[in-house]
C-alpha cells in the first residue's frame, strides 16, 4: 500500500522508522 496518497509522507515515515530502528534516535 504505497502507490498514491502523498508518497513523500510515506517516505518520511519509512525513513524515520528505519533511522530510529537503526540509529534509535533520528534528529
Amino acid at each position: 500500500m504505497k502507490e498514491s496518497r502523498e508518497p513523500i509522507s510515506y517516505d518520511l515515515v519509512e525513513w524515520h522508522k528505519i533511522c530510529f530502528d537503526m540509529n534509535e534516535m533520528c534528529t
